[in-house]
Protein backbone atom coordinates (compact mmCIF):
# COMPACT_ATOMS: atom_id res chain seq x y z
CA UNK A 1 0.00 0.00 0.00
CA UNK A 2 2.39 2.46 -1.22
CA UNK A 3 -0.44 5.58 -0.81
CA UNK A 4 -1.19 4.76 2.63
CA UNK A 5 2.42 4.86 3.37
CA UNK A 6 2.62 8.28 1.33
CA UNK A 7 0.17 9.39 3.84
CA UNK A 8 1.71 8.44 6.47
CA UNK A 9 5.18 10.12 5.54
CA UNK A 10 3.00 13.53 5.20
CA UNK A 11 1.09 13.45 8.08
CA UNK A 12 4.90 13.69 9.62
CA UNK A 13 6.16 15.46 7.07
CA UNK A 14 7.66 18.39 9.24
CA UNK A 15 8.37 20.52 6.37
CA UNK A 16 4.48 20.27 5.50
CA UNK A 17 3.45 21.16 8.31
CA UNK A 18 5.42 23.93 8.49
CA UNK A 19 4.52 25.54 5.23
CA UNK A 20 1.01 25.13 6.28
CA UNK A 21 1.06 26.96 9.13
CA UNK A 22 3.02 29.56 7.78
CA UNK A 23 0.23 30.25 5.07
CA UNK A 24 -2.63 30.23 7.78
CA UNK A 25 -0.64 32.80 9.25
CA UNK A 26 -0.13 34.80 6.17
CA UNK A 27 -3.79 34.29 4.96
CA UNK A 28 -5.42 35.43 8.52
CA UNK A 29 -3.37 38.75 8.43
CA UNK A 30 -4.21 39.30 4.88
CA UNK A 31 -8.00 39.32 5.40
CA UNK A 32 -7.66 41.59 8.09
CA UNK A 33 -5.32 43.84 6.25
CA UNK A 34 -7.43 43.51 2.99
CA UNK A 35 -10.36 44.82 4.75
CA UNK A 36 -8.76 47.22 6.15
CA UNK A 37 -8.11 48.95 3.05
CA UNK A 38 -11.11 48.47 1.08
CA UNK A 39 -12.95 50.35 4.06
CA UNK A 40 -9.99 53.05 4.38
CA UNK A 41 -8.35 53.29 1.40
CA UNK A 42 -9.88 51.87 -1.99
CA UNK A 43 -13.32 53.10 -1.16
CA UNK A 44 -12.40 56.51 -1.07
CA UNK A 45 -9.55 56.39 -4.18
CA UNK A 46 -10.37 59.04 -6.48
CA UNK A 47 -11.02 56.48 -9.60
CA UNK A 48 -13.79 55.96 -11.38
CA UNK A 49 -17.00 54.46 -9.64
CA UNK A 50 -16.56 51.35 -12.36
CA UNK A 51 -12.78 51.17 -11.57
CA UNK A 52 -13.43 51.93 -7.80
CA UNK A 53 -15.66 48.85 -7.76
CA UNK A 54 -14.02 46.28 -9.50
CA UNK A 55 -10.72 47.08 -7.66
CA UNK A 56 -12.84 46.01 -4.78
CA UNK A 57 -14.07 42.87 -6.11
CA UNK A 58 -10.61 41.94 -6.73
CA UNK A 59 -9.50 42.29 -2.52
CA UNK A 60 -12.96 40.47 -2.22
CA UNK A 61 -11.57 37.32 -4.59
CA UNK A 62 -8.37 37.81 -2.34
CA UNK A 63 -10.50 37.87 1.56
CA UNK A 64 -12.53 34.74 0.61
CA UNK A 65 -9.57 33.04 -0.59
CA UNK A 66 -7.17 33.45 2.26
CA UNK A 67 -10.70 31.97 4.50
CA UNK A 68 -10.65 29.17 2.13
CA UNK A 69 -6.77 28.66 2.37
CA UNK A 70 -7.05 28.77 6.26
CA UNK A 71 -9.97 26.34 6.69
CA UNK A 72 -8.41 23.66 4.32
CA UNK A 73 -5.03 24.14 5.50
CA UNK A 74 -6.17 24.28 9.16
CA UNK A 75 -8.50 20.88 8.12
CA UNK A 76 -5.63 19.32 7.37
CA UNK A 77 -3.63 19.72 10.29
CA UNK A 78 -5.98 18.61 12.60
CA UNK A 79 -6.44 15.65 10.14
CA UNK A 80 -2.75 15.20 11.23
CA UNK A 81 -2.36 15.64 14.24
CA UNK A 82 -4.82 12.58 14.92
CA UNK A 83 -3.27 9.07 15.45
CA UNK A 84 -4.05 6.30 13.62
CA UNK A 85 -2.44 2.90 13.63
CA UNK A 86 -3.41 2.43 10.11
CA UNK A 87 -1.55 4.28 7.79
CA UNK A 88 -4.54 4.71 4.91
CA UNK A 89 -6.09 6.73 7.94
CA UNK A 90 -4.68 9.68 7.06
CA UNK A 91 -5.99 9.15 3.58
CA UNK A 92 -8.61 11.75 2.35
CA UNK A 93 -11.98 11.09 0.78
CA UNK A 94 -12.99 12.50 -2.22
CA UNK A 95 -15.65 14.69 -0.76
CA UNK A 96 -12.85 16.08 1.75
CA UNK A 97 -10.78 17.09 -1.07
CA UNK A 98 -13.63 18.61 -3.13
CA UNK A 99 -15.43 20.67 0.18
CA UNK A 100 -11.43 21.58 0.75
CA UNK A 101 -10.60 22.90 -2.32
CA UNK A 102 -13.31 24.31 -4.35
CA UNK A 103 -13.67 27.31 -2.34
CA UNK A 104 -9.85 27.79 -3.26
CA UNK A 105 -9.41 26.97 -6.83
CA UNK A 106 -12.38 28.90 -7.70
CA UNK A 107 -11.53 32.06 -5.86
CA UNK A 108 -7.98 32.18 -7.14
CA UNK A 109 -9.53 31.71 -10.86
CA UNK A 110 -12.01 34.52 -9.87
CA UNK A 111 -9.05 36.47 -8.50
CA UNK A 112 -6.97 35.92 -11.79
CA UNK A 113 -9.98 37.00 -14.35
CA UNK A 114 -10.66 40.50 -11.84
CA UNK A 115 -7.65 42.12 -12.92
CA UNK A 116 -8.20 41.64 -17.14
CA UNK A 117 -11.60 43.04 -16.33
CA UNK A 118 -10.24 46.26 -14.81
CA UNK A 119 -8.14 46.69 -18.14
CA UNK A 120 -11.16 46.24 -20.50
CA UNK A 121 -12.94 48.56 -18.04
CA UNK A 122 -10.28 51.17 -18.78
CA UNK A 123 -10.15 50.36 -22.81
CA UNK A 124 -14.04 50.77 -22.90
CA UNK A 125 -13.49 54.39 -20.95
CA UNK A 126 -11.21 55.05 -24.20
CA UNK A 127 -12.98 53.79 -27.02
CA UNK A 128 -16.22 55.77 -25.67
CA UNK A 129 -14.42 58.63 -23.53
CA UNK A 130 -17.39 61.00 -25.31
CA UNK A 131 -20.06 59.31 -23.38
CA UNK A 132 -18.57 57.14 -21.01
CA UNK A 133 -19.81 59.05 -17.80
CA UNK A 134 -23.10 58.27 -18.74
CA UNK A 135 -22.45 54.74 -18.47
CA UNK A 136 -22.94 54.38 -14.77
CA UNK A 137 -22.27 50.99 -13.07
CA UNK A 138 -23.22 48.86 -15.61
CA UNK A 139 -19.69 48.09 -17.14
CA UNK A 140 -18.71 47.25 -13.85
CA UNK A 141 -21.74 44.74 -13.09
CA UNK A 142 -21.72 43.14 -16.72
CA UNK A 143 -17.38 42.49 -16.20
CA UNK A 144 -18.05 41.11 -12.35
CA UNK A 145 -20.58 38.80 -14.52
CA UNK A 146 -17.79 38.00 -16.80
CA UNK A 147 -15.39 36.85 -13.54
CA UNK A 148 -18.13 34.74 -12.64
CA UNK A 149 -18.73 32.88 -15.64
CA UNK A 150 -14.87 32.64 -16.61
CA UNK A 151 -13.56 31.43 -12.98
CA UNK A 152 -16.40 28.93 -12.25
CA UNK A 153 -16.20 27.71 -15.83
CA UNK A 154 -12.08 27.13 -15.26
CA UNK A 155 -12.98 24.80 -12.29
CA UNK A 156 -15.77 22.93 -13.31
CA UNK A 157 -13.68 22.43 -17.12
CA UNK A 158 -10.75 21.40 -14.89
CA UNK A 159 -12.71 18.95 -12.46
CA UNK A 160 -15.33 17.87 -15.01
CA UNK A 161 -14.38 14.13 -14.13
CA UNK A 162 -14.54 14.60 -10.43
CA UNK A 163 -16.37 11.41 -8.82
CA UNK A 164 -17.73 13.63 -5.90
CA UNK A 165 -19.04 10.53 -3.82
CA UNK A 166 -16.40 7.80 -4.89
CA UNK A 167 -15.26 6.01 -2.29
CA UNK A 168 -11.33 5.92 -3.31
CA UNK A 169 -9.24 8.17 -1.15
CA UNK A 170 -5.99 9.99 -2.59
CA UNK A 171 -3.10 10.66 -0.19
CA UNK A 172 -3.30 14.45 -0.99
CA UNK A 173 -5.92 16.87 -2.31
CA UNK A 174 -5.66 18.81 -5.01
CA UNK A 175 -8.02 20.33 -7.70
CA UNK A 176 -5.11 19.72 -10.56
CA UNK A 177 -3.88 16.66 -10.61
CA UNK A 178 -2.07 14.06 -12.82
CA UNK A 179 -5.92 13.11 -14.15
CA UNK A 180 -6.39 16.22 -15.73
CA UNK A 181 -2.91 17.59 -16.41
CA UNK A 182 -3.45 18.37 -19.82
CA UNK A 183 -6.43 20.42 -18.81
CA UNK A 184 -4.70 22.31 -15.92
CA UNK A 185 -2.14 22.89 -18.36
CA UNK A 186 -4.67 24.70 -20.51
CA UNK A 187 -6.17 26.81 -17.65
CA UNK A 188 -2.97 27.45 -16.20
CA UNK A 189 -1.89 28.60 -19.74
CA UNK A 190 -4.82 30.56 -20.45
CA UNK A 191 -4.41 32.88 -17.44
CA UNK A 192 -1.28 33.39 -18.05
CA UNK A 193 -1.75 34.92 -21.54
CA UNK A 194 -4.81 36.73 -20.24
CA UNK A 195 -2.86 38.69 -17.69
CA UNK A 196 -0.24 38.85 -20.14
CA UNK A 197 -2.10 40.79 -22.65
CA UNK A 198 -3.61 42.83 -19.74
CA UNK A 199 -0.27 43.82 -18.61
CA UNK A 200 0.61 44.96 -22.18
CA UNK A 201 -2.49 46.82 -22.69
CA UNK A 202 -2.25 49.32 -20.43
CA UNK A 203 0.85 51.44 -21.74
CA UNK A 204 -0.89 51.26 -24.84
CA UNK A 205 -4.19 52.28 -23.41
CA UNK A 206 -1.94 55.13 -21.66
CA UNK A 207 -0.29 56.36 -25.01
CA UNK A 208 -3.83 56.46 -26.70
CA UNK A 209 -4.98 58.84 -24.39
CA UNK A 210 -2.18 60.72 -24.00
CA UNK A 211 -2.34 61.35 -28.19
CA UNK A 212 -6.24 62.17 -27.84
CA UNK A 213 -5.35 64.28 -24.64
CA UNK A 214 -2.85 66.05 -27.09
CA UNK A 215 -5.38 66.30 -30.36
CA UNK A 216 -8.58 67.03 -29.33
CA UNK A 217 -8.15 69.96 -27.23
CA UNK A 218 -11.41 71.10 -28.88
CA UNK A 219 -13.74 68.79 -27.44
CA UNK A 220 -16.16 69.88 -24.91
CA UNK A 221 -15.15 70.27 -21.45
CA UNK A 222 -16.92 67.06 -20.24
CA UNK A 223 -15.20 64.62 -22.99
CA UNK A 224 -11.80 65.95 -22.04
CA UNK A 225 -11.81 65.42 -18.61
CA UNK A 226 -12.61 61.92 -19.28
CA UNK A 227 -9.21 61.76 -21.24
CA UNK A 228 -7.77 63.51 -18.08
CA UNK A 229 -9.24 60.86 -16.02
CA UNK A 230 -8.62 58.10 -17.97
CA UNK A 231 -4.67 58.79 -17.88
CA UNK A 232 -4.53 59.62 -14.84
CA UNK A 233 -6.49 56.40 -13.90
CA UNK A 234 -3.84 54.28 -15.82
CA UNK A 235 -1.31 56.03 -13.99
CA UNK A 236 -2.25 54.93 -11.38
CA UNK A 237 -3.63 51.52 -11.76
CA UNK A 238 0.11 50.58 -13.18
CA UNK A 239 1.83 49.35 -10.08
CA UNK A 240 -1.56 47.27 -9.24
CA UNK A 241 -1.54 45.83 -12.49
CA UNK A 242 2.62 45.28 -12.70
CA UNK A 243 2.50 43.63 -8.93
CA UNK A 244 -0.20 41.48 -9.62
CA UNK A 245 1.26 39.86 -12.68
CA UNK A 246 4.27 39.45 -11.21
CA UNK A 247 3.39 37.23 -8.43
CA UNK A 248 0.31 35.51 -10.98
CA UNK A 249 3.44 34.91 -13.44
CA UNK A 250 5.49 32.70 -11.02
CA UNK A 251 2.87 31.04 -9.58
CA UNK A 252 1.04 29.92 -12.64
CA UNK A 253 4.61 29.25 -14.30
CA UNK A 254 5.46 27.07 -11.51
CA UNK A 255 2.48 24.88 -11.53
CA UNK A 256 2.32 25.08 -15.47
CA UNK A 257 5.91 23.90 -15.68
CA UNK A 258 4.64 20.84 -13.30
CA UNK A 259 2.28 20.04 -15.54
CA UNK A 260 3.48 20.31 -18.80
CA UNK A 261 6.94 19.14 -18.37
CA UNK A 262 5.70 16.05 -16.18
CA UNK A 263 8.26 16.66 -13.37
CA UNK A 264 8.34 12.97 -11.26
CA UNK A 265 7.61 14.10 -7.95
CA UNK A 266 6.60 11.98 -5.53
CA UNK A 267 2.75 12.58 -3.65
CA UNK A 268 5.22 13.90 -0.25
CA UNK A 269 7.44 16.31 -2.93
CA UNK A 270 4.03 17.20 -4.48
CA UNK A 271 2.29 18.54 -2.10
CA UNK A 272 5.04 20.44 -0.21
CA UNK A 273 5.71 22.00 -3.60
CA UNK A 274 1.91 22.42 -4.56
CA UNK A 275 1.61 24.90 -1.52
CA UNK A 276 5.05 26.06 -1.38
CA UNK A 277 4.32 27.91 -4.85
CA UNK A 278 1.32 29.68 -3.96
CA UNK A 279 1.85 33.35 -3.55
CA UNK A 280 -1.82 33.76 -3.58
CA UNK A 281 -2.09 34.78 0.10
CA UNK A 282 1.30 36.32 -0.26
CA UNK A 283 0.19 38.90 -2.91
CA UNK A 284 -2.98 39.67 -1.02
CA UNK A 285 -0.90 40.46 1.97
CA UNK A 286 1.73 43.12 -0.06
CA UNK A 287 -1.31 44.45 -2.28
CA UNK A 288 -2.41 47.14 0.30
CA UNK A 289 0.91 48.51 0.06
CA UNK A 290 0.80 49.30 -3.57
CA UNK A 291 -3.12 50.63 -2.75
CA UNK A 292 -1.87 52.62 -0.10
CA UNK A 293 1.07 54.19 -2.63
CA UNK A 294 -1.45 54.49 -5.89
CA UNK A 295 -4.30 56.33 -3.70
CA UNK A 296 -1.41 58.65 -2.54
CA UNK A 297 0.19 59.31 -5.21
CA UNK A 298 -3.71 60.03 -6.69
CA UNK A 299 -3.91 62.39 -4.54
CA UNK A 300 -0.50 64.03 -4.91
CA UNK A 301 -1.45 64.41 -8.72
CA UNK A 302 -4.84 66.01 -8.23
CA UNK A 303 -3.47 68.58 -5.72
CA UNK A 304 -0.54 69.29 -8.01
CA UNK A 305 -3.08 70.03 -11.17
CA UNK A 306 -5.26 72.11 -8.54
CA UNK A 307 -1.85 74.44 -7.81
CA UNK A 308 -1.29 74.70 -11.68
CA UNK A 309 -4.81 75.30 -12.49
CA UNK A 310 -4.68 78.25 -9.39
CA UNK A 311 -1.32 79.46 -10.98
CA UNK A 312 -2.55 80.03 -14.54
CA UNK A 313 -2.09 83.51 -14.91
CA UNK A 314 -4.30 86.07 -17.19
CA UNK A 315 -1.90 85.63 -20.13
CA UNK A 316 -1.64 82.01 -20.19
CA UNK A 317 -5.27 81.81 -19.72
CA UNK A 318 -6.11 84.20 -22.78
CA UNK A 319 -3.31 82.25 -25.18
CA UNK A 320 -4.66 79.03 -24.29
CA UNK A 321 -8.45 79.63 -25.23
CA UNK A 322 -7.08 81.37 -28.54
CA UNK A 323 -5.17 78.35 -29.39
CA UNK A 324 -8.01 76.22 -29.00
CA UNK A 325 -10.55 78.94 -30.39
CA UNK A 326 -7.41 78.47 -33.33
CA UNK A 327 -7.72 74.75 -33.62
CA UNK A 328 -11.37 74.70 -34.13
CA UNK A 329 -11.49 77.41 -36.59
CA UNK A 330 -8.56 75.65 -38.70
CA UNK A 331 -10.57 72.57 -38.27
CA UNK A 332 -14.19 74.44 -39.21
CA UNK A 333 -12.15 75.88 -42.29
Amino acid sequence: MDSCKHANELAHNVALNIVLIIVIIISAIAVLVEIWIIFKTTNRILLHQNTRILIIVHQLWLILHCIARIFAHTYVLVAYHKTHVDPCGYMTLLWECFMMRTPISVTLFLNAASIPTVVIERAIATYFSSRYENFGKSIAVILIVIQLTIGIGSFLFISSNFKLFDSEKVVYCSTANKENALRSAAVLGFYATIDSISALTFPVLFCINKRFHRNKIHVNLSHRYQITENISSLQTLSPIVAFHSVFLALYLGALFMYFAIDFKFSPKQFAIYLESVQLTPLYALTLPIAIVWTEKYVRKTTQENRRKAIELTGSEAANHYFTIFETAAGKNG
